[in-house]
């Protein structure tokens, strides 16, 4: 568990982090690229919105993060199943304790134990459905390999390369040798209790400070590596009315995108989905190639 973390808004004094390539690319996915914006529509920039925020796959807290930065009196519940994850995200968050409440679980459509699989190098790749993040290492690997390849036959075709194109490859190969390490990793088995959306927000509706999830739940927002589904089936019908914004990370195998979409129009949402690409934003160079076939699902209430 580490420390250091120079990116981070100022505000936040001491940041723990467990791998600092996931944390830089969190920070430039959320702080800077700023991908969450669509579901924030409609939402004013101001210390007086005081705004329900559940965050599934919570990770280390940066989502947590964004949003006091941008609305202070905002209230949250983090869902973090892994238990080394959770201690960091406790760490980070600890300082809004009166008005953020991390439990440690993770949401799916049953209650119970599920196995985990959790990977210490990626620690947000950490799943319950390792085959598919299995399969989409390969993919990353295949295709970082091909443009890496691309990309030196075009320096030898032309000469030279720019100087964005040669800083770029020597990133590529980089990124290149972290994944082929990264591969050899086939994670740690963790055995997590798994409950129901809708069972977790009784259960903290009973708090005096979270009462208010029992009448409005402003965002809800989804990164369950693979069990998205799962999370949207566990949400009882008033739940769902107390629903006004949703935002799902899927990664789109057997029509997973298609599926996630058509519940949240029938449940009354406008949707707009976003696929993930690489982007040199800020001088960062985030490699999301399209054949990982990653999006964000943006549902907005509108009856």
């Amino acid at each position: 568990e580490k420390t250091q973390f120079q990116l981070l808004p100022i505000q936040f004094n001491e940041f723990h982090f467990l791998d600092l390539n996931e944390a830089q690319y969190l920070y430039q996915e959320i702080f800077v690229r700023r991908v969450y914006d669509v579901a924030v529509l409609g939402f004013k920039n101001c210390a007086d919105e005081n705004l329900n925020i559940v965050d599934v796959g919570a990770n280390i807290g940066l989502f947590a993060l964004f949003c006091k930065k941008r609305w202070p009196r905002s209230r949250i519940l983090c869902v973090e199943p892994i238990p080394e994850i959770f201690r960091v995200l406790q760490h980070n968050l600890q300082s809004f304790e009166k008005d953020i409440l991390c439990v440690k679980a993770g949401v799916s459509d049953s209650e119970g134990l599920r196995d985990f699989h959790y990977f210490p190098d990626m620690p947000g790749e950490s799943t319950m459905h390792p085959d598919e993040r299995f399969r989409q290492q390969a993919i990353f690997r295949s295709k970082v390999s091909s443009d890496i390849t691309r990309m030196k036959a075009e320096g030898k075709t032309t000469g030279q390369l720019s100087t964005t194109k040669a800083e770029m490859l020597e990133a590529l190969k980089d990124i290149e040798q972290q994944a082929h390490s990264q591969s050899k990793n086939k994670g740690l088995e963790r055995r997590c209790p798994t409950h129901r959306l809708s069972t977790l927000l009784k259960r903290i509706g009973t708090q005096s400070q979270f009462q208010p999830f029992t009448k409005r739940i402003d965002l809800l927002k989804i990164d369950a590596e693979g069990e998205e589904l799962g999370v949207l089936k566990s949400i009882d019908n008033d739940d769902w009315k107390r629903l006004q914004r949703v935002c799902v990370e899927v990664v789109n195998v057997d029509n997973r995108l298609g599926e996630i979409c058509n519940i949240l129009v029938k449940r009354g949402f406008r949707v707009f989905t976003s696929q993930a690409e690489t982007s040199t934003e800020g001088g960062y160079l985030s490699y999301v190639p399209k054949e990982l076939q990653m999006f964000i699902v943006y549902a907005l209430r509108y009856d």
